[in-house]
């Protein structure tokens, strides 16, 4: 049946005496081709049905009229409605999806596929959108009572995304602006604490032309007030959340110390305030850096370790390195103790600069040389530094290039840090026009060698390349660049996968990015794990190409048609006190992670003792995996981390933790859900599976007759469908699912 419908659908469009027969969209094609299995008269998945008289159901289509009158289509029971020149909408009763397909006179069909309102496909890839409906919960969940602290620069102080859903409330309580003079908080001597709404608008931002804090918070807890006539387009995770905002630029020492002292400040900061008001809270930060020993001991981590817990959840980011050869790494064994690569530097506004961080195994010394070279000879070298020399040496140097300029090293080793692995940390300006080439010897050990700067609020990235005709010398990877942050056991590190690649602009610009990714699949700039101790990171991936939200009415890149962020904005909001507030396209793990971060504010919603460990154990079993993610391993995945994130199989599993709500199950293990229930006749149905398979899903009335019966393919890990079932009687029924491993019946009423 299905050969003999396509060659019958193939000729329609082919045969010239067909002509006047209509075009069919691909989703047209779709519907037919699908329906050839279950019958015209059912309504599939995917597309946009209403109900009328005698519980008719309609399907929805956009057509181009061509010839065709209004009157042939009402004799067929269609309904026509809007009719914007020769496109109109049409209502087709799904009796007569046959005659209406083959309609003189129309010239295109496009069934309607279901739209949604987006943040921008955020909140509806990683099922927010359901918890926030609350279907089938015992509430809707918003983020209410607990904190979300955004420790970022370039925030917006008057943004309407900071307001309640009315337009009318500041949520945020606190703002730390660490690098300006005033009034610290309690137990802190520097910076300027606000606690005031007219304190706030007062200080307007904590950095003008930056908006990087901005869209952060927006995605992590915006009301989405402003940014659309519904205000809800580019509403947050957790938009009834609490904020705290820590405004922080961290020197170029911390970076390079791994401590991070103002980030641990934020973060304290932000855990005080939430347990003083008795409420849990997540903390985000959209920063990182690739220098550090990456394996969760760094002074960082072990203070992040001791500052999180029960209701205290530290949410950041994997890093933007994905593409990056900014890692290398090289396992010594005698007589193979030598290996050359070529450090590739970065310009930082007009100078090249970068940072060289080598860390080795304990008890294993190493050493590191590095000569200007021009690719054939070697112009000039340092000695050798090694850590095994002394247990701590800083020393300067410099060497001369061919073109007579300069290049300078500042240069640590220590053998003694508080891991106890030798280390050697290289600042290098370079003002020569010779290539760096890096000597690394060790008798044995494995040495893992990261490259990177930071200046002010941007990151820099060169790498190690390889060079013809210099050996042994070799390349860098993209392995191991999860920032060191990122690899502390208790963060909850997070990848980005493009949830939405293409958009239309404020100007009614496409801006496209297909050809960089596809939709779903991981953005390739998105870092990749493990840590250098053997562990899964990223922990999970989230949302992070291309996601929209707020950005600061501060901030001139976004404000003028001629500025160079104009391209991403995608709306724009005359407030009452006169200020523009827009909202603009952007991507990274930056944006990634302050959805998960606003999704932790869901599940601490639900339990406000929840644990970093307990979040990243729900996370793990609850992940999206689909024909991108592909089978992860029980161990994780160093792309991918567990998954992409589910927020609403998250909320459910921190449910049944508690033992408020649990899964009907029968058979081995399997795990489905229908909602809402009881409804008017429509149900969607969310099953998790643990293989790819056939599920037969079969619908049977109070007397015990098949109504409905199908085969549903689900692959492994969480899929979704859908029942209408507008146009039986109101009633008692039942869904039966039966898989290789078991089978679940639940039943269901319309009201």
């Amino acid at each position: 049946m299905k050969k003999l419908f396509t060659l019958l659908v193939a000729v329609l469009l082919l045969n010239p005496v067909f002509a006047q027969k209509p075009k069919l969209s691909p989703q047209t094609k779709l519907f037919l081709m699908q329906s050839e299995k279950v019958g015209k008269t059912t309504p599939l998945p995917g597309y946009v049905y209403k109900i009328g008289a005698n519980n008719t159901v309609y399907i929805s289509a956009l057509i181009k009229a061509g010839s065709v009158t209004e009157a042939s289509l009402t004799a067929m029971g269609a309904n026509v409605g809007t009719k914007a020149g020769d496109i109109w909408t049409v209502q087709v009763p799904l009796t007569s999806v046959n005659a209406f397909v083959n309609t003189d006179g129309i010239s295109y069909i496009q069934f309607d596929e279901p739209v949604f309102s987006t943040m921008d496909t955020a909140r509806v890839k990683t099922h927010v959108d359901y918890v926030h409906a609350g279907i089938n919960l015992p509430m809707p969940y918003s983020g209410k009572n607990v904190v979300v602290g955004i420790i970022d620069a370039g925030f917006d102080y008057t943004q309407v995304s900071l307001l309640d859903t009315l337009g009318s409330t500041l949520r945020v309580k606190k703002i730390w602006e660490q690098k300006k003079p005033g009034n610290p908080p309690s137990g802190f001597f520097y910076g300027n604490e606000l606690s005031t709404p007219a304190s706030m608008f007062a200080a307007e931002t904590d950095a003008y032309h930056f908006s990087h804090g901005a869209h952060v918070a927006g995605i992590a807890a915006g009301s989405g007030f402003g940014g659309d006539p519904s205000h809800s387009r580019y509403r947050g995770m957790a938009y009834e959340s609490d904020l705290v905002l820590v405004g922080i630029t961290p020197a170029a020492e911390q970076w390079t110390s791994t401590g991070m002292t103002d980030i641990i400040d934020g973060m304290n900061y932000i855990f005080n305030y939430a347990a003083v008001q008795g409420k849990p809270a997540v903390a985000n930060l959209s920063w990182g850096c690739t220098v550090g020993p990456h394996d969760g001991t760094s002074l960082f981590s072990q203070a992040c370790d001791n500052l999180t817990g029960p209701g205290k959840i530290f949410v950041c980011s994997a890093g933007n390195n994905g593409q990056n050869l900014v890692h290398f790494n090289r396992t010594f064994n005698s007589p193979d103790t030598l290996i050359k690569t070529v450090l590739n530097l970065p310009l930082v506004g007009t100078e090249k600069r970068a940072w060289l961080d080598a860390w080795g195994e304990v008890g294993n010394s190493f050493c590191l040389q590095a000569s200007l070279n021009d690719g054939a000879t070697t112009v000039a070298s340092t000695i050798a530094y090694c850590t095994g020399d002394s247990s701590y040496g800083a020393y300067m140097s410099y060497l001369i290039g061919q073109n007579g300029d300069t290049c300078f090293f500042t240069i640590v080793t220590d053998s003694a840090t508080y891991n106890d692995k030798p280390r050697v940390f290289v600042d290098i300006y370079n003002k020569t026009n010779n290539m760096i080439l890096l000597s690394l010897t060790a008798d044995v050990g494995t040495v893992h060698m990261w490259t990177g700067y930071v200046k002010d609020k941007t990151g820099y990235y060169g790498g190690f390349q390889q060079y013809p005709g210099i050996t042994p010398i070799l390349p860098g990877n993209t392995d191991l660049t999860v920032g060191d942050m990122a690899s502390t056991v208790s963060a909850i590190a997070v990848g980005a996968y493009a949830s939405k690649n293409i958009f239309t602009n404020i100007s009614g610009n496409t801006v496209s990015y297909t050809g960089y990714v596809a939709k779903g699949n991981i953005a390739p700039f998105s870092s990749r794990g493990p840590t250098v101790d053997g562990r899964t990171k990223p922990d999970i991936t989230g949302p992070g190409l291309v996601l929209g939200s707020s950005v600061s009415s501060y901030d001139t890149n976004f404000a003028l048609v001629t500025s160079s962020g104009y391209e991403d904005v995608v709306s724009s909001y005359v407030h009452t006190n006169g200020r523009t507030y827009q909202n603009a396209m952007l991507m990274g793990t930056s944006m990634s992670s302050p959805a998960v971060a606003g999704i932790v504010a869901l599940m601490l919603q639900v339990h406000p003792t929840l644990t970093p460990a307990q979040a990243i154990t729900v996370m793990k079993e609850t992940a999206i995996l689909d024909n991108f993610t592909g089978t992860i391993p029980p161990q994780g995945s160093n792309i991918w981390g567990f998954g992409k994130i589910n927020a609403y199989q998250a909320v459910l599993r921190v449910l049944e933790t508690l033992g408020i709500r649990t899964i009907a199950t029968q058979g081995e293990k399997l795990n489905c859900i229908l909602y809402p229930n009881p409804s008017k006749g429509n149900y969607n149905i969310d099953y998790a599976s643990t293989k790819n398979e056939t599920v037969k899903l079969e619908v049977f009335n109070i007397s015990g007759a098949k109504i409905i019966a199908r085969d549903w393919n689900v692959t492994t890990g969480s899929n979704s469908t859908s029942i209408n079932m507008q146009q039986v009687p109101k009633g008692v029924y039942f869904t039966k699912l039966t898989s290789l491993t078991g089978s679940v019946t639940i039943k269901m009423t319309i009201e």
